[in-house]
């Protein structure tokens, strides 16, 4: 993907899970008052305490540490020269790298915290800024120079591992036999699908037609309609495996 100056940027998402909770632009603070940016300069990524940062592209750090306001921060700069730019990683716990060291895409970098001022819970912030020999261009675009880094992450970066059928190749004639199957086709798909729809029915409720996401999670990630159903587990089908949960992995934090 290109900024408007022409530039080519590709990222990696930097955190292991992904949920935006607020998106460039946004308005929770009164952004103008507090840091003197016209609306919110970057995204907001749900990630407990503790949860590990990775960086998203290669490059030098430029900063790691503490900052006047008491956030604890990275940065990293694709190249020092030329038009180039710096990816920030804001509000951490900790970090794992120093000044001057240089980083690989994917590399442990720091972890998630709510250090700092203007925060309101534990997140990643993540920034994104054009430079020209090591300094910001653009300041004056209402955002100190900060551009919306969305559209440089891969496409669908932002949907739930059970979306992308938890990096399982793809399984056609199990997802028609899911949603679809007659009553004469008899394999664990189908009554697998016709379950739902049975036990549903013994309540007296309308059965819901699944969705992709929940036809996934049956398929590739071997859940249970009772989990799937159970609006206190969605956020762990959503994110993990049924093999995963039972191993005690928690979405939006990983022990490193």
């Amino acid at each position: 993907m290109k900024t408007s100056s022409g530039q080519e940027i590709n990222l990696i998402p930097p955190l292991k899970d992904i949920s935006i909770i607020q998106k460039f632009n946004g308005m929770v603070f009164d952004y103008k008052t507090l840091i003197g940016t016209i609306s919110h300069n970057g995204i907001d990524l749900m990630a407990k305490r503790g949860c590990p940062v990775y960086a998203a592209h290669d490059g030098n750090i430029t900063w790691a540490g503490k900052d006047g306001d008491g956030g604890i921060s990275v940065q990293i700069i694709a190249s020092p020269v030329s038009l180039s730019f710096y990816t920030l990683y804001y509000h951490l716990l900790e970090v794992k790298v120093e000044a001057g060291q240089k980083v690989k895409a994917g590399q442990l970098i720091g972890l998630a915290d709510n250090s700092g001022r203007v925060t309101s819970g534990d997140h990643l912030h993540f920034g994104l800024k054009e430079t020209l020999n090591g300094e910001t261009i653009n300041k004056d675009n209402g955002w100190r120079g900060a551009i919306d880094p969305y559209p440089f992450f891969p496409k669908d970066f932002d949907k739930p591992h059970c979306y992308h059928r938890y990096g399982k190749p793809r399984n056609w004639y199990a997802e028609f036999c899911v949603r679809f199957a007659p009553i004469y086709i008899k394999n664990q798909w189908s009554e697998t699908g016709r379950f739902v729809h049975k036990e549903l029915k013994k309540l007296g409720w309308e059965p819901p037609i699944p969705s992709g996401n929940m036809v996934n999670a049956i398929i590739y990630g071997a859940w249970d309609w009772k989990h799937i159903m159970n609006p206190l587990m969605e956020w762990q089908w959503l994110y993990t495996t049924k093999e995963e949960w039972q191993k005690g992995k928690v979405p939006f934090f990983q022990i490193v």
